[in-house]
């Protein structure tokens, strides 16, 4: 608490309500349906009952104010105990507020009880929420509260509080926010002329930046230069709940891609409870983004240690803030993905995982902290081997290299600084390797059923998706993106290889980006004889379009050619650096790359007898289905019996099932076979 309140209080009180009508719009983060149950953004004595979503009832219940008041002034202190919910509440009602002072009936709810309720609140909290420095206290929730800041509704909420003394009020605020002005003057000097912050003076601008969500105005990104460029161990500065909530916010702002998680995503720094055995840093929820309070106030602001690993928990430091960050927040973009109807491989890995972690059952896991075995659902079981985390992974390290390319390599350059520069191009080269490690997980995970068996991820997600939409065929609806893949019988569509692309590859400078659900469903397809022989039945005596067969030939090069890119990936990759990594490896990594050649040759060999049958009844296409199945479906043999071996047994029965096809492309490959193996 301050020495001196900010103004003087009265108990007086309005006996005329206000009223905020039906149609108030949601806080800033907006509203989605994503129930996290596997981990809870509080523990229990801090996750207040549900908000209702009606303003008028929370600004009526004085009780609850008092919390939202007492946990959002103690969210800085590192024993402080503050819930986002109730963070997330507080910005609700400051939007909420400010609209309805803008409405028609502002004058009306001006004088209403629910408004001096939260009057009374705010006012409490911008005495109570101050930075002691040696020039006195300085009180930034008048400057940044949404409501304080606006002269016009600054003066509704203090003649609300203290209608007898409002006008000394006002010039005592605003001699406070002038002095606010000046120090963060000060701060911007001294960023300009290169000097060192004192941990007061980055906390100040931390705490502009994420709870005044000032964004734009060019002090945000300051920061993170600074953060990233200038802190070295000879620099006093330390982690804090302000410096953290501005950074992450900042990577938000920063996330490359989506306009609407750059608009509406929003991290809070809070305390979470996960459940046991759970060693998350982060969570994405219905209403915003959750960092853990606890974890991320240990960071090191030097290290790079987390960069060694594509995943971590153990190792705690800025660019581990930045990953994780940036994988959370790639959940909001698959959510959004999805609430936009795309069909992306971001939304159908969203969509995949919602539907298979509801009633799976319980399924035994290792407690990584223990050792211990214990049962858990679905997600926490298989959460390093989902498609979901797999995604969010990967773009995280996409998303970490192109801040880094404008923060840190620019601010470099912009400073004549070789040294930042070259911790650029090693940082650069990390997150490339990270992400290439994130990919190489596709080629050797597995999941865990009920039974605690493994299961290959491409069985277990198509066929646990198809029985849930013959159970409950209304999914098609709820999911509108699965009709692209499924009838409503819960089959794949026979015709799904020749309608559009599926299993595509898109390059973006550096990154490669594949649709990853379409490539298990591809996979599935061409290693499954009842689905080659349902769409070999579609394709006969099927005259197809140019566009169709083109669909087809790219589709059924574009499933096998994952498999070159997973012995590409395993080539390069150090499984010891999955230690950290719930995934499920059973193999070797040679016996693992074996096991994929194994399986190329029977893909590539369903993969011909699809194109054969399109090309007899197509002899129009006849020359370009030769040319697609001996340039590109058959050319990986070589490159993969460079790393991989075929039992001698399997080798042979493939020498023979594919010369008696008298497939060009097939014969060639089994001439190869027969001089590698000697038969």
């Amino acid at each position: 608490m301050a020495n001196h309140e900010l103004q003087e209080k009265t108990t007086e009180q309005s006996e005329e309500k206000g009223w905020l009508g039906d149609n108030v719009p949601e806080f800033a983060g907006g509203k989605h349906e994503d129930d996290y149950q596997q981990r809870q953004e509080a523990p229990k004595d801090y996750v207040a009952e549900k908000i209702s979503q009606n303003p008028m009832e929370v600004l009526r219940n004085k009780e609850l104010l008092n919390k939202i008041a007492a946990e959002y002034s103690e969210q800085y202190e590192n024993n402080g105990k503050t819930s986002s919910r109730m963070l997330s509440v507080k910005e609700w009602l400051d939007y909420c507020v400010t609209v309805q002072l803008q409405g028609p009936n502002a004058e009306q709810f001006a004088r209403s009880e629910e408004f001096r309720n939260y009057s009374e609140v705010t006012m409490r909290i911008a005495n109570d929420r101050h930075f002691d420095t040696s020039r006195g206290p300085l009180y930034p929730e008048l400057s940044l509260n949404p409501l304080l800041k606006n002269p016009k509704t600054r003066e509704m909420v203090v003649r609300s509080v203290n209608p007898q003394h409002a006008e000394n009020g006002l010039r005592i605020i605003e001699q406070h926010m002038h002095n606010y002005e000046v120090a963060m003057s000060g701060i911007d000097s001294r960023l300009e002329r290169g000097d060192k912050l004192s941990q007061k003076q980055l906390d100040v601008l931390g705490d502009y930046v994420y709870l005044g969500h000032n964004y734009a105005d060019g002090r945000a990104q300051k920061l993170a230069e600074y953060c990233i460029n200038e802190i070295d161990e000879n620099t006093n500065n330390k982690a804090s709940v302000p410096v953290i909530g501005a950074l992450a916010n900042y990577f938000v702002k920063c996330y490359d891609g989506d306009d609407e998680v750059r608009r509406r995503s929003r991290i809070f720094i809070a305390d979470f409870q996960a459940q046991p055995g759970d060693m998350h840093t982060g969570v994405s929820t219905s209403y915003a983004c959750i960092l853990e309070k606890k974890q991320f106030l240990q960071m090191s602001m030097t290290s790079e240690e987390s960069m060694s690993k594509s995943r971590t928990n153990k190792s705690n430091d800025l660019y581990h803030l930045m990953m994780v960050t940036y994988h959370e927040t790639t959940h909001d973009h698959q959510k959004y993905s999805l609430a936009r109807g795309e069909v992306t491989p971001g939304a159908m890995a969203y969509a995949v995982n919602q539907v298979l972690r509801k009633d799976q059952g319980c399924i035994p896991v290792v407690n990584l902290k223990t050792g211990e075995q214990m049962m858990a659902g679905y997600y926490q079981a298989n959460h390093d081997s989902d498609e979901i985390e797999i995604d969010a992974d990967e773009e995280a390290w996409r998303q970490c290299r192109k801040f880094l390319v404008d923060h840190c390599k620019a601010y470099g350059e912009r400073r004549h600084n070789d040294q930042i520069v070259a911790k650029f191009w090693r940082l650069r080269d990390q997150c490339k390797t990270n992400e290439e490690e994130v990919r190489a997980r596709r080629a050797f995970t597995r999941k865990k059923n009920s039974r605690g068996e493994l299961i290959d991820p491409v069985y277990y997600d198509v066929e646990t998706l198809a029985q849930k939409i013959r159970e409950n065929p209304s999914l098609l609806q709820e999911y509108k993106l699965f009709g692209k893949y499924f009838g409503a019988n819960g089959r794949l569509r026979p015709s799904l290889l020749t309608d559009g692309k599926i299993a595509s590859i898109e390059y973006s400078g550096f990154d490669e980006h594949t649709d990853n659900v379409g490539a298990e469903i591809g996979t599935y397809i061409v290693r499954e004889e009842d689905e080659v022989s349902a769409v070999v039945d579609n394709l006969h005596d099927r005259k197809l379009s140019k566009k169709e067969v083109g669909h087809l030939m790219g589709n059924l090069w574009n499933i096998v050619h994952q498999d070159i890119l997973k012995i590409r990936q395993l080539k390069t990759v150090n499984f010891d650096n999955y230690d950290e990594t719930r995934s499920r490896r059973n193999q070797s990594p040679q016996e693992i790359r074996d096991s994929l050649l194994e399986e190329h040759m029977r893909k590539v060999y369903n993969c011909m007898k699809i194109a054969e049958v399109a090309r007899r009844y197509n002899p129009e296409s006849s020359d370009y289905i030769e040319e697609q199945e001996t340039k590109y479906i058959a050319s990986y043999y070589r490159e993969m019996s460079r790393q991989a071996k075929m039992k001698p047994s399997y080798a042979t029965m493939v020498e023979r099932t594919y010369r008696k096809t008298g497939n060009k492309a097939l014969v060639a490959i089994a001439d190869m076979i027969r001089a590698d193996y000697n038969l």
